[in-house]
């Protein structure tokens, strides 16, 4: 198939070897097209499980390519401007006593299981997942990640490789759940109605089963 533009979301998230994954299967394939990458480096770091990455822009691929940066200025979310600009204070962590003090008038506490905690590692939130895991009583169930290549071609290989480099910086090797557990999906599946951030409840686990509000996922 012939594309036009490569487009890449979220590229403060997104690390140095990964892009350099891309450039290598860009290479590999002999495909050459534009890339566009849209994002904020002020907002959430690449992600990874141990902390050992760089960003995007350190990568030897964007050195290579001498990406051009355009910055976009206009506010399409909020005609509130002095929201705005709380927004950009905390975006470049200068944050003025006038936005503490309204931030502070806007804050609730509650520590209830049921809300969604942000973290920002992996490691953080598993091992959130784990605490809230262990107050429930109910026999616990692992499902390890499949991650042996089967066989094949060596184009193949190198795919299965790059697929699971992908899949080990977003989940565990061995997935731990108990029924009864607060889940949230984390991807969107085509034609369902699973879709990144939507809750649900396990309801019936085996060894080969998982359902989730009553619907088999696995």
């Amino acid at each position: 198939k012939k594309y036009d533009l490569l487009i890449i979301d979220e590229i403060s998230m997104v690390g140095d070897y990964l892009l350099n994954w891309i450039g290598i299967r860009f290479s590999e394939l002999g495909v050459s097209m534009p890339i566009l990458v849209v994002g904020d480096f002020y907002q959430l770091p690449p992600v990874s499980r141990d902390g050992d990455v760089k960003y995007a822009f350190e990568s030897h691929f964007w050195r290579e390519h001498a990406f051009e940066t355009i910055e976009l200025k206009d506010v399409h979310r909020t005609t509130n401007e002095e929201f705005s600009n709380i927004l950009n204070e905390l975006r470049v962590g200068k944050i003025s006593k006038r936005a503490t003090k309204l931030l502070d008038k806007l804050s609730q506490n509650s520590n209830s299981d049921d809300y969604t905690h942000l973290y920002s590692t992996n490691n953080k939130a598993f091992d959130h997942n784990k605490r809230m895991l262990a107050k429930i009583k109910n026999k616990p169930y692992f499902y390890n990640l499949e991650d042996e290549f089967l066989g094949g071609s060596e184009s193949e290989r190198k795919e299965f490789e790059f697929k699971k480099s992908i899949l080990k910086s977003r989940f565990e090797n061995r997935l731990y759940l108990k029924e009864d557990a607060l889940v949230m999906y984390t991807i969107n599946k085509k034609d369902t109605n699973i879709y990144n951030g939507k809750k649900g409840i396990v309801t019936k686990l085996d060894d080969n089963l998982i359902k989730i509000d009553g619907k088999i996922v696995k």
